[in-house]
């Protein structure tokens, strides 16, 4: 179990990706990234095999199983954008 990985986010591209696993190592929970199946939209059909050799397209955020729960405490912590604060 200790090497089993999961899925605790999804990025657009590999931009988010390193920001949402970089929240993440800041609060001390090892994650990395890889290329996710999802498309994004037309572009990602068009570009997306290209994107995925380079560093862009989708990134799924995968963290150790045994870290998911406070994975997904960190990130739902974490004010998204478009997010008000102070909205009530």
């Amino acid at each position: 179990m200790a090497d089993q990985m999961t899925k605790v986010a999804f990025a657009r591209d590999s931009i988010e990706g390193a920001m949402i696993r970089g929240l993440l190592e800041d609060a001390g929970i090892p994650a990395f990234l890889q290329p996710s199946a999802a498309r994004v939209d037309g572009m990602e059909l068009a570009f997306g095999m290209l994107a995925r050799r380079s560093m862009g397209g989708p990134q799924d955020v995968m963290v150790h199983v045994e870290r998911a729960e406070e994975a997904a405490a960190v990130l739902a912590a974490t004010p998204a954008e478009g997010d008000d604060p102070e909205a009530g």
